[in-house]
């Protein structure tokens, strides 16, 4: 079966003030003559984000801070932290609560006091010290 490398792209847009996408996924599909056709999906949505407790603010792959607004409009699903996966698990107007699947009582709550405008991070880990 022969290959074929589409180039229209479909852009996943979900607030326009992102303006650099972050991740291209390729979608495969069936064409014409049983050939297999790539279409390729830029998206805007922030995966993982990654935090190393260095600053308070989370960082996509290539270390580039995550915008405020991508929050806001919680398109940060999960956060990479320690080598721990914590998922979106709480949405309010005000803050983001990210937690582990294996131990509830850690969590990372993302927060803001101005509309989104900047937010911190805050890491819970389950110790009561």
């Amino acid at each position: 079966m022969a290959s074929q490398s589409k180039g229209n792209f479909i852009t996943i847009s979900p607030h326009k003030r992102i303006a650099d996408p972050i991740a291209i996924f390729n979608i495969v599909g069936i064409g014409e003559e049983n050939t297999t056709e790539y279409y390729p999906i830029m998206s805007n949505f922030y995966d993982t984000a990654l935090w190393f407790g260095v600053s308070n603010t989370l960082s996509d792959v290539s270390g580039d801070p995550i915008p405020s607004q991508a929050l806001e409009y919680s398109m940060v699903n999960k956060i990479k932290y320690n080598g721990t996966i914590y998922w979106l698990s709480v949405v309010n107007n005000d803050s983001l609560i990210y937690r582990t699947i294996g131990n509830s009582a850690d969590y990372i709550t993302i927060s803001t006091t101005d509309d989104w405008n900047t937010y911190t991070v805050t890491v819970s880990d389950g110790n009561t010290e």
